[in-house]
């Protein structure tokens, strides 16, 4: 009997152990001045690091003035309280006689759930971007989030292999007024990025795009069911990519700065032979007839070459991709009428073209942010179930953000996208490299290496491997020196990137 006490007093230890090393750690913040930055550095001095089994928590509505650039050397996840009614609000000081800055520089992972944050500080100064991301390989999800007003870009990538989520989230006035190609949603500069997922999410009030792909590979691009109004250049440029779903999405007037050439297109990519898979359907573009009566206005004095067009639509590789995959008829430019949405910004246009060092300002809806009106939304993008666009999705449902109309369909899920974490070295390599990854489960995987050309180069596994820790070796001295890219495939998951084989 003693025995049996013993084993079931050591097996209860063992759960307390167990429930203990994957407990979370909530720290509640008081709204106030500094107190989410003291909350951090008190953290960090007391138990050495962050963590994202350490959640910072900040309450209902709650206001946070930040004292300085919340930069994280370890991995970082600040939430709104559970079932908080309105989103707590961060916010850069008044810096005191300094340069505004940023809310955020990640230089690791963060997660940032149920907030609004606003670059802008109590005496309308900004800085260049809301979250920048200074490391390799971070992940950044953001969901039910609302960023806003920054004057080059929301989130900036500054290195290569990030992974960005971004779900049920709003980012808006992202607006450089007289340089107007520095309003971006997401700015990868032409850095090889891993993923960015971007999911039931609106932009509106963005001087430039929503995607700038400037050179970089993209390894696996997915824009489903996004609403983007008054975007100044286009939607998504998206240059070279390994894999792309640009789906049930809902533009209004998109490009509305104009093009100096006709035929100019929105919705941009560049299919090279790097493209193993695309869908690109179930896209409403639609642009208000008055601009294109105010381009009209604007030519009759436009001096030869100066005349200014529609931009709308797609290029001539994501035509091509939509017409293989027997899609182009589900690109359509139908009219709608949101509940309540932002003006067309044809004063902005207008006084642009005049004089772009005072354009006028776009229609943000909200004139600012305080405490007392952080949680009212100026706009609703949500629009007529009558509307042909209401079940036009490739799923039956409303193309653009499905949380204007109380509904969702994100199927990324931050815990199953966690467990694909695939580590290469040494990038570059002479010789032999080494792939490793966990699994949490047995199952089929498949890790190809691939040349520049998209065809496969090995197939390094294809195989079934048991739950735990693996490490692949292989002897990269069996390709000709150059740059190749590895795809790992779990079932329906996958993780991919790039890496060099170095000559001796």
């Amino acid at each position: 009997m003693k025995n049996f006490n013993i084993t079931i007093f050591i097996t209860a230890l063992l759960c307390m152990l167990v429930s203990m090393t994957y407990a979370q750690t909530i720290i509640q913040v008081a709204p106030g001045l500094g107190t989410l930055n003291e909350a951090i550095d008190s953290y960090i001095a007391d138990n050495g690091a962050t963590s994202m089994d350490v959640i910072f928590e900040l309450e209902d509505g709650g206001f946070y003035i930040l004292t300085s650039t919340i930069e994280n050397e370890d991995p970082l996840r600040i939430e709104a309280e559970a079932d908080a009614a309105v989103r707590p609000v961060i916010r850069p000081n008044v810096p005191g006689g300094g340069d505004p800055f940023r809310a955020f520089r990640a230089r690791n992972d963060i997660t940032l759930r149920g907030l609004f944050i606003t670059n802008k500080d109590a005496i309308g100064g900004a800085d260049s971007q809301i979250l920048r991301v200074s490391e390799d390989g971070a992940r950044v999800v953001i969901d039910n989030c609302h960023l806003d007003f920054a004057p080059q870009s929301a989130i900036r990538l500054d290195n290569t292999d990030n992974k960005l989520y971004i779900t049920n989230s709003i980012i808006s006035n992202i607006v450089n007024l007289s340089n107007p190609g520095n309003g971006r949603g997401i700015d990868d500069r032409g850095n090889d990025i891993d993923t960015i997922w971007v999911e039931n999410t609106t932009f509106y009030n963005l001087s430039a795009r929503m995607l700038r792909d400037d050179g970089g590979v993209v390894n696996y691009a997915k824009f489903n069911h996004v609403t983007g109004v008054n975007l100044g250049d286009r939607t998504v440029d998206l240059g070279e990519f390994v894999e792309a779903e640009i789906t049930n999405n809902l533009f209004v007037n998109s490009g509305f700065l104009g093009f100096n050439e006709p035929g100019a297109s929105s919705l941009q990519v560049d299919s090279s032979d790097l493209v193993q898979s695309a869908l690109i359907s179930n896209i409403n573009f639609y642009v208000d007839p008055a601009l294109q009566t105010l381009y009209d206005q604007l030519n009759v004095d436009a001096e030869p070459g100066d005349s200014v067009y529609v931009r709308n639509g797609l290029n001539a590789d994501a035509t091509a991709i939509a017409a293989s995959g027997g899609t182009l008829e589900t690109i359509t430019d139908l009219a709608v009428t949101f509940n309540n949405g932002p003006a067309t910004p044809l004063d902005y246009v207008e006084s642009f073209y005049e004089d772009p060092d005072n354009a006028l300002p776009l229609d943000d809806g909200n004139g600012g942010v305080d405490p007392d009106n952080a949680g009212q939304l100026p706009f609703d993008f949500g629009y007529s179930t009558d509307s042909e666009l209401f079940e036009a999705g490739n799923d039956g449902l409303p193309l653009g953000d499905l949380n204007w109309h109380d509904l969702t369909s994100s199927t990324f899920d931050p815990a199953i996208a966690k467990e694909v974490q695939l580590t290469v070295f040494p990038n570059p390599v002479q010789e032999r490299m080494t792939f490793q990854f966990e699994l949490p489960e047995a199952q089929p995987v498949r890790l190809v290496i691939f040349n520049q050309l998209g065809q496969p180069a090995a197939v390094v596994l294809d195989n079934q491997l048991g739950a735990g820790e693996h490490q692949l070796q292989y002897n990269a001295e069996l390709l000709p020196t150059g740059t190749y890219f590895y795809r790992l495939e779990l079932g329906d998951r996958f993780a991919s990137g790039r890496f060099i084989r170095a000559s001796k």
